[in-house]
């Protein structure tokens, strides 16, 4: 799935904190454990606000029609727009 927010600076940041879980898989050592767990939580909250900032910016460009902010507000949910019918039902007895 492609996530706009996440430039090419964050994904450099989510390749050092893979690196730094599978150093710290190898040897098992609580101080990289700790090391990485500090960079894992530090680098999801910078996700978070860079996804956030980039929905605000585009509920701000579409501010004017209520249309648009309804579609970029189900995709901020998670809501996809297309629907799946169900066309037939077959039942094997």
């Amino acid at each position: 799935m492609f996530k706009p927010w996440l430039t090419s600076s964050i994904l450099n940041s989510i390749k050092k904190k893979n690196n730094l879980y599978r150093n710290y898989i190898k040897t098992k050592s609580p101080t990289l454990k700790a090391n990485y767990i500090k960079y894992k939580n530090k680098l999801v909250s910078i996700i978070r606000l860079a996804e956030k900032q980039y929905y605000v910016s585009k509920l701000v460009e579409v501010k004017d029609n209520i249309s648009k902010t309804w579609k970029i507000m189900n995709q901020m949910c998670g809501r996809n727009s297309m629907h799946k019918r169900i066309n037939e039902i077959n039942v094997n007895d």
